[in-house]
Parts: structure tokens; C-alpha cells; sequence
């Protein structure tokens, strides 16, 4: 079916990505100018806060002497001040107004609260803009139907009201002014299905998509995001009932290799255009022209090396691994990301990365992203004090974790009660409200092979973490062969 107002609606949106484009060519030619352009913005926001009072820092500060005077970050330190801002403080993080504190998948122990800032949002949404504008020159046929972006249903989040909203901000929010004014035009699915909770959520979204026969460009965030949605069987007869879907973006590095090869050959006609790194915190790298440089307009990044070494973005080499490291309008000011990134090429003169896993020891099958940090939380939630590894079992229908605990434990292990700690993580608690992951399962290890596989666990531990509860799915193939044959079904 074509649709004039949404053809219409692409074009605008098309030419609103331009700007932005422009702006972004000219950078990836001279990235330490643009980065050292881009801190100071930063700096400027963050003149006469708490923050850049307890540094010394103000509005002329150097990058030298940012670097000298600020350590890098671990997350949890950032919420002293987040407190403080949640509290009704103000010039706490930066001089401007705290639109909303948005919830992280709590990695390194409960969900993290990142402010939001008109500025920060304005980032976002360059590097949404670059996608999209790239998505576009990548296959310019999909202005010819409508589209799917990804949403996630509403969640509640478990923290107590204040003055500032706790939640995510709608997707139009990082598109602009002409990006909200034809959105509605180009979804499939209508923007106010995020509002929705569960089977409600489920159920409107499957409805809109069985209807949207002209669908012609998906965007998903990791691969495996729709077996919340349809049944293997749903999506082969989706193939017919779009039939003119022309490119899928998601997430295809990493551990999403598997899931995003299995999806893209349920959709053989339909291109893959990649995703770059984006986070809550903010965007490390962009698609761009066949690779993904840095993000040099929506942040500034430093990227640390697996001695500890601190590198700029102009300064990284190829072929090498890094943790990216992230400055943002957002109040985040050298926090250390939990990824792990790779030099793969170069756009222009800005080097061109590739996500290749977590850097700390973090499980995700299904974007939930589950840290030996929230486990040892969780543990101690539910009081639980002799030895317990957690083990992701993805060929399961659905795919589940495993709790493995020691045979001849003097209590009974609690399993409702983990899951419920679990659940504090709202990621993991969607998905398996929708399904994506099955509930928590028990098996009992001897003590003996729980320890030997503890001792594995820590010979493989790598940058910057040393895990003590979970088997992520790197290491996993190595201890099954630690276990009985009973693990595995």
C-alpha cells in the first residue's frame, strides 16, 4: 500500500538528518579538533557546579588539565551526586535542568540513574540522526513503506518518587521537532504502544505489525529482541506478509552474531545495516559509510587499553582492543563503560570501532546484561553465603540460568527469592515478563567441582574484572566440561 504521507515523511526526516551528516563529515577529517570543540561545550556546562568545584575545574578548562585532575570513574561513583539530584538539588552534575534520570540495566549492581539533559539529548540524537541518515543512503528504498523501531513496554521502576521523573524518554524525544511531527506517519506501530505494559504492550505490537504489510525498514537493538514477540513459525510467514522489507538494523557483533545471522535468513531479501555502539549513557561510535567511527559529536571519548593506558580517539592504533571512556553534557565525566571495543579501519582520518563484548564479566542473552556485581547483591539480598555460580544455558527453549549451588548446603537455596532480586534489574525482568528467558533454574554440583570451576572462572577473568558468580557465555563451552551431563538439560 503506498502511502503519500509517509513517503513525505521520509523525505523531511531525511532532510533534517542532514545537518547533522555535514557536520559529522567535517569532523571525522580532523577528530582531535572536533573532540577538543566538543569538551569544551562540555566544560561549559558543567561551569559553577558541585562537581567542578570539587575539581578545580571551570568553563576554560584544558583537556590537560581535566585528565590530571579527574580519575576515570567506575558507575558506582556516580551516585552520590545522582542522589543529590534526585533529591531537588541543582548545579549538582551541570549548570543546565535535569529533564529526567534514566535507568541503566544495573551491570555493576542496581539499575544506575544517568540524567538527562536538553544538551545530552541533543547528542543522542546527532548520532540518531547519522544512523538514520545513513540508513537511508545505505537503501533509499525503505522511504516507500513505514517502519518498526524497537520499543520495550513500560516498566516500574523500584524507586521512590522525587523531584526529578524517573524513566526513559519517548523515541521522537531524540529526533527533534520535525522528527515528532512525522513520526506518526512512518511507525508501523504507533508511538503510544510504549506506554503499555505486558501483554498489552505484547499484544497491540504484534497486531500492528500483522497489519503493516508495507513495512519496510526494522530497527531492533539486539537480535533476538522478537522471540518476545512471535512464535519461529510467526516469523517465517512474516517474510510473506512483508514483502517489501528492505533492511533490518541491530546489533550483529560480539554475542550477537549468532542471533542476528538466524534472524537476517528468516528475512533473506532484507539488507543488514549495522548499529554502532549506543548505550544509555550515550553513543561511542556511529554507522557510517561501511564502518563505525567514534561518536565524535555525541560525547568525548577516551579509551583505555588492557595495561591501564589512556588513549584519545585520534590517538588509537588498529587491531587493537580498548574500554571506552566517556565525558558527556549528561554529567558523566570520565566513566568508565563496561564494553569492549576494537580498531577495525578508519573513516577518513577518525578510526572506525567495532564492539566485540563486555569488558567486565556481564551475561546477556537477551539484552538483560546480568553483572557478578548485581549477582553478589542479589546474594546478599536473600542471604545467601555459601558458594553459588550463576550459568546462562542459551540453546534452552527459552533460554534460562542456571543457579548452581553446592550439594549438602545447609539450607535450601531460594529460588523465587533470587529471581525476585534478579528482577530489580528491569531488563531481566522484562524479559521475562514477555518470555525472552525462562525462570531460574537449581542444580546441585558436588563441592569439589564447584570450586574447580570457580578456579576456572578466575584463570579466564580479563580486563579490569575478576569474576566469582557468573559463567558468562565465553567461558561457558569451556566448563560445561566441568559439569555432569544433568547441567545441560
Amino acid at each position: 500500500m503506498f502511502r503519500p504521507l509517509t513517503r513525505l515523511g521520509w523525505e523531511l526526516l531525511g532532510l533534517d538528518c542532514q545537518r547533522g551528516i555535514h557536520a559529522f563529515d567535517r569532523a571525522l577529517r580532523d577528530p582531535q579538533a572536533a573532540q577538543t570543540n566538543h569538551f569544551q561545550s562540555i566544560m561549559t556546562h558543567a561551569d559553577g557546579t558541585a562537581w567542578a568545584r570539587s575539581y578545580g575545574l571551570h568553563a576554560r578548562s584544558s583537556i590537560h588539565e581535566f585528565r590530571q585532575r579527574v580519575p576515570v570513574q567506575e558507575p558506582s561513583e556516580l551516585e552520590p551526586w545522582t542522589d543529590r539530584i534526585r533529591k531537588g538539588e541543582s548545579h549538582i552534575l551541570t549548570n543546565t535542568e535535569i529533564e529526567r534520570l534514566v535507568p541503566t540495566s544495573g551491570t555493576t549492581g542496581p539499575s544506575k540513574l544517568i540524567p538527562m539533559t536538553r544538551a545530552s539529548r541533543k547528542e543522542y540524537s546527532t548520532a540518531v540522526k547519522i544512523w538514520l541518515g545513513d540508513c537511508l543512503r545505505h537503501c533509499p528504498a525503505i522511504k516507500n513503506g513505514r517502519a518498526y523501531l524497537a520499543t520495550s513496554p513500560a516498566l516500574d521502576y523500584q524507586i521512590e518518587p522525587g523531584p526529578v521523573p524517573v524513566g526513559f524518554a519517548r523515541d521522537s524525544d531524540y529526533l527533534g521537532g520535525i522528527g515528532r511531527m512525522v513520526l506518526g506517519h512512518i511507525l508501523a506501530v504507533p508511538i503510544s504502544v510504549a506506554g503499555l505494559r505486558e501483554e498489552a504492550w505484547r499484544n497491540t505490537t504484534r497486531e500492528s505489525l500483522f497489519r503493516a504489510s508495507d513495512l519496510s525498514f526494522v530497527s531492533l537493538w539486539h537480535p533476538s529482541y522478537w522471540e518476545a514477540l512471535f512464535s519461529d513459525e510467526e516469523l517465517t510467514k512474516l517474510a510473506d506478509t512483508w514483502p517489501q522489507l528492505k533492511l533490518i538494523s541491530t546489533w550483529a557483533d560480539g554475542a550477537c552474531q549468532g542471533a542476528a545471522r538466524k534472524l537476517l535468513k528468516k528475512f533473506p531479501k532484507a539488507a543488514h545495516a549495522s548499529k554502532g555502539l549506543w548505550l544509555t549513557e550515550g553513543a561511542v561510535s556511529v554507522p557510517w559509510k561501511g564502518g563505525c567511527p567514534v561518536a565524535l559529536l555525541s560525547g568525548f571519548s577516551e579509551f583505555e587499553d588492557a595495561y591501564g593506558n589512556l588513549f584519545l580517539a585520534h590517538e588509537l592504533n588498529q587491531n587493537q582492543n580498548y574500554r571506552p571512556i566517556l565525558t558527556n553534557h549528561a554529567g558523566l565525566y570520565r566513566y568508565r563503560l563496561g564494553d569492549l571495543i576494537r580498531v577495525d579501519g578508519s573513516i577518513h582520518q577518525t578510526p572506525s570501532i567495532r564492539w566485540i563484548g563486555r569488558a567486565d564479566k556481564v551475561s546477556d542473552l537477551r539484552g538483560e546484561k546480568i553483572s557478578d556485581a548485581q549477582v553478589a547483591l542479589a546474594l546478599q539480598q536473600i542471604i545467601w553465603r555459601e558458594l553459588f555460580l550463576l550459568l546462562p544455558v542459551e540453546e534452552a527453549d527459552p533460554p534460562h540460568y542456571l543457579c548452581l549451588v553446592c550439594e549438602g548446603s545447609s539450607t535450601p537455596f531460594p529460588v523465587s527469592k533470587m529471581e525476585e532480586a534478579l528482577k530489580r534489574n528491569p531488563h531481566y525482568a522484562w524479559a521475562r515478563e514477555v518470555k525472552q528467558l525462562g525462570g531460574l533454574a537449581l542444580h546441585h554440583v558436588p563441592p569439589d567441582q564447584i570450586s574447580e570451576i570457580k578456579r576456572t572462572l578466575d584463570r579466564k577473568s580479563n580486563l579490569h574484572s575478576k569474576s566469582t558468580f557468573i559463567i558468562t557465555k565465553d567461558t561457558s563451552a569451556d566448563l560445561f566440561r566441568c559439569l555432569s551431563a544433568g547441567v545441560r538439560n
